[in-house]
């Protein structure tokens, strides 16, 4: 330890500890920033790991997704050509004779060898533009035929179709033949009114009495004169493609499931049916003579079957992967091209593809992959594990080596530390040992003594460099024309004043050493020392202010004040220079006074004056002689002299008016006509002098105009 002037300095240790003064100590200096990037450099790495990982995740899963898609796609295309190349060749056949629609035993025997042919299509049928029905359906390993019938009058089949998107269907109907002809109702009206191929899917039972979704193909029929024949349709069952889609996913957890654009389920991967039982109450027309009640007993209960949508599907992460559909694109059908997100469902996360299928044979189905990250994410996962601990490995072992370092390299600097500081205390007398192995440092100690030894030769040739400059200085202060004062900034009190400021006052420096301008009672207007106050505090310093001072016999002077915030031997002071402006301003306030009598005198007097350029432009008109030309005072100023002199008189004019300005007369005197607004000629005894600058430059004509009340010749 060492002291000066009664305070006690300590050495900082060689491992500092924490301080609280708002400065760091080196160690940290060094160590700290270098953790800091060490912990950025390995948490960029780690999270840049994350998010390859994450990225490679769902590149896999769009890849698999995709490929799914592509499987239901080529599936469904599979599924569907077979029906809608029965109907399409059954349309052209009938349309070009080759085959007699009205001829129903040779359709019935062609229906039939077409389902031998085609094992995927369960029925063919056709409904005539007569409303007669022929089917030939696949039921038990039998074709069973249905003979044509009426399925309904003219009236019913042509009066608007509504059709609801769920479709009941009830195991206890009277017969398959009824069956059958209630369906035709629905889409031999839909295919004559579309007059173009189109899909209908139905509900048919199986012959264990389970509920079979049935995609249903019809074609219009026209003749050659392209007249309205009938209704082709064939059916294929979709059952196989819930089948499909249970093979086509890739774990337990993952569902693949095809929509419609209103949401109904068409097939799905889970083992639940995309349909809802329930009980409904049994029509009395459906009652068979045994089954007939009295009227008092209700019907019994049957088994029916709804469509179930998505929305309401039996599993779970197939409703919940439906409705974050409907509420990200608001509906199914408005999804026109491929879409993916993501969907967190009891802390799993799952990829979620959305896919129009069936494009090709008209349809607007929506083929949706649902893939859970934890199928692709385990080997990620257990590589992000061992990056983590990498990392924490690595952040470890570098902030250690950087403490080990950043101490090695601090050792010689603090010494050079404690060395300057007992240097600035002078009472430092040996040299710093330079045992660095740093070659930049041993340089630097090396200089530092060298450094030392000629500072001490130094401070002899600042304290002579210092004395001097504070003669100077006190030289300037006090020979300065203009009154100086050195004050203490919180109190205001005269710390030094110069000779001028005494002269000034009336006071001795004895008086106004340790005063301040309010006690000597100096400023005469209290509001000036405000705004003095306000400017020093909102900029820190002043620049030519106007204040009011009273000396000490009660004269009045006015001076220009600035003033600096300086240090001053460790105190914070305020320099100020005050100009003392007394005589410019009676000057100015004479001259104020001045204008103010030529002002008055110039526009209530009853003579015609002005003051124009040396160029002829009125500068300035009095309401004389705006009233003697009948010319308002805007519109006299935007005239010229030379433009309301007579033609006749403008020679004349000019030359005087040139013999003045080049200094040949001081004044003349001039007969000569005006031009009244109204065109009348008005005779004046002009007057003109020429007023001219410091640098005796022509400033403006003044002129003088009294009306001759008879013309001279």
């Amino acid at each position: 330890m060492c002291r000066l002037s009664g305070t006690t300095l300590r050495y900082p240790p060689f491992f500092p500890l924490p301080r609280f003064d708002g400065k760091a100590p080196l160690l940290a200096v060094l160590v700290v920033p270098f953790v800091l990037q060490v912990i950025a450099a390995v948490g960029l790495t780690g999270y840049l790991s994350y998010c390859n990982g994450q990225q490679v995740i769902s590149n896999l899963a769009g890849q698999l997704a995709s490929g799914v898609g592509d499987r239901v796609e080529q599936r469904l295309s599979q599924h569907l050509q077979t029906p809608a190349e029965v109907t399409r060749n059954n349309a052209a056949i009938m349309q070009f004779e080759l085959l007699d629609v009205n001829d129903r035993p040779i359709l019935e025997r062609y229906f039939k060898h077409q389902l031998k042919i085609f094992a995927d299509v369960n029925s063919v049928a056709l409904v005539d533009a007569r409303n007669n029905f022929l089917a030939v359906v696949k039921r038990s390993g039998d074709l069973i035929a249905l003979p044509a019938s009426k399925t309904a009058s003219h009236d019913e089949l042509n009066r608007p179709s509504i059709e609801s998107a769920e479709t009941f269907l009830l195991p206890e109907l009277g017969s398959f033949d009824d069956l059958e002809r209630q369906a035709t109702e629905s889409w031999f009206l839909a295919a004559k009114s579309a007059k173009k191929p189109l899909w209908r899917l139905s509900v048919r039972l199986t012959a264990a009495e389970e509920p079979s979704l049935t995609a249903m193909h019809l074609q219009p029929l026209y003749d050659r004169a392209n007249r309205f024949q009938g209704v082709l349709a064939a059916s294929a069952s979709l059952s196989d493609l819930s089948r499909v889609l249970q093979h086509l996913k890739i774990a337990e957890t993952d569902r693949v499931f095809i929509i419609e654009s209103n949401g109904l389920m068409v097939a799905n991967s889970d083992d639940n049916q995309p349909f809802r039982r329930f009980l409904r109450e049994k029509k009395r027309s459906e009652l068979t003579p045994v089954d007939v009640l009295p009227a008092t007993v209700a019907p019994p209960s049957v088994v029916a079957y709804r469509r179930l949508n998505a929305v309401s599907s039996h599993d779970f992460l197939t409703q919940q992967a439906a409705s974050s559909v409907v509420e990200r694109f608001k509906s199914f059908d408005r999804i026109q091209s491929r879409q993916q997100f993501r969907l967190d469902v009891d802390r799993q996360r799952y990829f979620v593809y959305v896919e129009p299928i069936g494009r090709d044979q008209n349809l607007n189905w929506l083929a949706v992959v649902v893939l859970s990250e934890a199928d692709f994410a385990e080997a990620i996962s257990a590589n992000n594990r061992l990056t983590l601990w990498l990392c924490i490995g690595t952040l470890i072992t570098a902030t250690l080596l950087g403490w080990l370092t950043s101490s090695w390299i601090a050792r010689p600097i603090l010494r050079l530390s404690r060395a300057s500081r007992e240097l600035a205390l002078g009472e430092w007398h040996y040299p710093v040992e330079d045992d660095s192995r740093v070659a930049e440092l041993e340089v630097l100690v090396h200089s530092f003594n060298q450094m030392a030894v000629h500072l001490q030769k130094s401070l002899d040739q600042v304290k002579i460099a210092l004395q001097e400059s504070e003669a100077k200085f006190t030289k300037v202060f006090r020979a300065s024309p203009d009154a100086i004062t050195i004050a203490l900034l919180s109190a205001r009190r005269y710390i030094d004043v110069n000779d001028r400021f005494l002269e000034f006052t009336g006071y001795t420096r004895e008086e106004v050493i340790g005063q301040s301008a309010v006690s000597l009672n100096l400023p005469a207007n209290p509001a000036q020392v405000d705004r003095f106050e306000q400017l020093l505090r909102t900029h820190h310093r002043v620049r030519d202010v106007e204040i009011d001072y009273r000396n000490k016999q009660g004269q009045l002077r006015t001076v220009l004040v600035s003033s600096d915030i300086i240090e001053l031997e460790g105190q914070t002071c305020l320099l100020s220079i005050y100009r003392d402006i007394t005589e410019r301003k009676q000057a100015e306030a004479a001259l104020f006074e001045s204008e103010q009598r030529f002002r008055s005198a110039f526009d209530t007097t009853a003579v015609a004056m002005s003051l124009a350029a040396p160029d002829g432009r009125f500068l300035q008109v009095n309401a004389s002689f705006c009233k003697m030309l009948g010319y308002s005072e805007a519109e006299l100023l935007t005239l010229t002299f030379q433009e309301i002199t007579d033609p006749d008189d403008l020679d004349a004019t000019m030359a005087s008016v040139q013999r003045l300005l080049a200094g040949e007369i001081s004044y003349h005197h001039l007969k000569k006509r005006y031009l009244h607004k109204d065109g009348r000629r008005i005779w004046c005894l002009l007057s003109v002098s020429l007023v001219r600058g410091r640098k005796q430059q022509p400033l403006y004509l003044v002129a003088q105009m009294q009306v001759m009340t008879y013309p001279y010749y």
